[in-house]
């Protein structure tokens, strides 16, 4: 078993090689609709302005505290003034960003004491350059193909920091990600989907990492993890070990629901793990 896992590292790409990096800086090309602020016909509500909106808009709002929920469902970029002093704060009463929609970004909030941020069914996201702390979990991401998360600092949330559930062609980079009490949870992810975690920081987490792979087995470098810094690897060792599991059989029922997984113990490596803790 180890023989296959060390070959499937032969490629170890760079943070830029895999990053849908165009999404960071984009403009979309649509009308700006502002939150907040004291200019003529802004919105008092993200919600409003989201609502508003169409395909190809940005919601931009300005600092201060909003207890709301929100929900995303079309292809708009909601843009933060400064991460420090946006706060989306629905005050424990469920999620606070739900995004159903394709081709959005969420940047530049700060994300507590909800649910957090969850991801249901989309393609093509991105998540950057946010502070999401002090919910039951930070980041949940369900059956999402080619989402990117990206230089957000996620910490102290109490089960998981982000957790990607049936993900494909998933980014996670240069994040920082601790005091959880579970860093990342991948589950039910079919390692053949071109994966990657690169860059991120893993400090002071309960636990660092827990994974499920389901068949089919990896092709070479498809899941790859590069690069990051773990608070509990040794130095003197070249690679960091990753525990889990792989899932070989799954028992569904007539509603195509699991009701049973067969898995046995499983190991990755992060074949060069970062000695910097500030990556």
């Amino acid at each position: 078993m180890l023989v296959i896992l060390l070959v499937s590292f032969s490629f170890l790409p760079t943070v830029t090689s895999v990053i849908n990096k165009e999404l960071v800086d984009v403009s979309f090309g649509g009308k700006t609709l502002y939150v907040g602020g004291t200019g003529p016909g802004n919105f008092s509500s993200i919600q409003d302005a989201i609502d508003e909106s169409v395909d190809g808009d940005t919601v931009f709002v300005y600092a201060g505290v909003y207890h709301e929920n929100v929900h995303i469902y079309k292809s708009i970029c909601l843009k933060g003034e400064n991460k420090d002093f946006t706060f989306i704060d629905c005050e424990t009463k469920g999620v606070a960003v739900y995004i159903s929609s394709d081709s959005t970004i969420l940047s530049d909030f700060t994300i507590n004491n909800s649910n957090g941020i969850y991801l249901d069914n989309t393609d093509f996201n991105l998540i950057y350059n946010n502070i999401i702390s002090n919910n039951q979990v930070g980041i949940r991401a369900y059956n999402t193909n080619r989402l990117d998360i990206v230089k957000n600092t996620v910490f102290s949330n109490s089960e998981y920091g982000i957790y990607v559930f049936e993900g494909k062609k998933t980014v996670i980079s240069e994040n920082i990600i601790q005091r959880n009490k579970l860093g990342l949870k991948l589950w039910n992810i079919q390692s053949s989907q071109d994966n990657y975690i690169i860059g991120n920081r893993f400090v002071e987490n309960m636990r660092h990492v827990d994974f499920q792979y389901t068949w089919p087995i990896s092709s070479p470098a498809t899941y790859v993890w590069f690069n990051n810094y773990w608070d509990n690897n040794l130095e003197s060792f070249e690679y960091k070990c990753i525990f889990g599991r792989f899932a070989f059989y799954t028992v569904r029922d007539s509603n195509n629901e699991i009701v049973r997984i067969y898995s046995i113990p499983w190991v990755l490596f992060d074949r060069s793990p970062s000695n910097e803790s500030n990556i």
